[in-house]
């Protein structure tokens, strides 16, 4: 037996993985992830991107374990 999966979030998590190896960071998540633990974890977000089979580019956010005072300041460069 094979088993497929398949549908819109399916598409989008394997292109998030596959940016994984891109920006070197261990996983990624997409910006509805982010509305829902952005206060819980912090984020730093990478970039908007073009995801194939979107007609509009979605923002991705890494997710950090926690954030020293030297990474804080470093986020805020990298934001602005």
């Amino acid at each position: 037996m094979d088993y497929t999966v398949i549908g819109d979030m399916v598409n989008t998590a394997s292109r998030l993985e596959g940016l994984t190896k891109i920006y070197g960071r261990p996983f990624i998540i997409s910006g509805s992830v982010y509305e829902k633990v952005k206060d819980v974890f912090p984020c730093q977000q990478l970039d908007t991107v073009a995801v194939k089979g979107r007609h509009k580019g979605i923002p991705v956010y890494s997710v950090q374990r926690q954030l020293g005072s030297k990474e804080n300041e470093l986020e805020q460069l990298f934001s602005e």
